[in-house]
């Protein structure tokens, strides 16, 4: 795991299927970026019950219910890009979820829609913008307006464009 690598998460849950079904999709539910914190690898997260959080990976992996995916990165990040990452993420640490904003970018219309019609804001956060938005920050993954993503549509754009590989399922 390096940082930059995107955790996927496939939940068993109703909240899981729940997003499965508003993104069109039998598949991923919730995404975080791995990046250092005070010196560590940690997984930066948006959850409805703690917004922006980085968190010991293996715990959160160990503690999940469903199935997990490591996205690796196509390449290591650069120092200043490494720094830059942790930078951004550690400042939203404490960001509320955006749960109006996962229910827009849900939607293969809306998500275009929230696109054109809104500025990027992250005063609130859901998992996918949050991931979006510090692969952008970083110049992986620039993108308009990060909120328009939903985990299977990120992880779907960053494979095309050839920033993450092929995934290895953790769990």
């Amino acid at each position: 795991m390096t940082p930059g690598s995107v955790l996927a998460f496939s939940g068993e849950g109703i909240v899981s299927r729940f997003i499965d079904f508003i993104t069109y999709s039998a598949g991923i539910s919730h995404v975080g970026i791995i990046a250092r914190h005070r010196g560590r690898l940690k997984l930066f997260e948006s959850t409805y019950e703690d917004g922006v959080q980085a968190v010991k990976i293996g715990q959160r992996i160990e503690r999940y219910i469903g199935k997990v995916w490591l996205y690796p990165l196509s390449r290591p990040l650069y120092d200043d890009e490494d720094e830059r990452l942790s930078e951004f993420l550690t400042g939203l640490i404490g960001t509320k979820y955006d749960l109006a904003g996962a229910l827009k970018a849900a939607g293969y219309f809306t998500a275009k829609f929230k696109a054109s019609a809104t500025k990027p804001n992250l005063s609130t956060a859901f998992c996918s913008e949050l991931v979006a938005a510090a692969h952008s920050h970083c110049g992986l993954f620039p993108t308009c307006n990060p909120s328009r993503w939903s985990p299977n549509t990120l992880i779907r754009a960053e494979r095309r464009a050839g920033l993450l590989l092929t995934p290895e399922r953790l769990k």
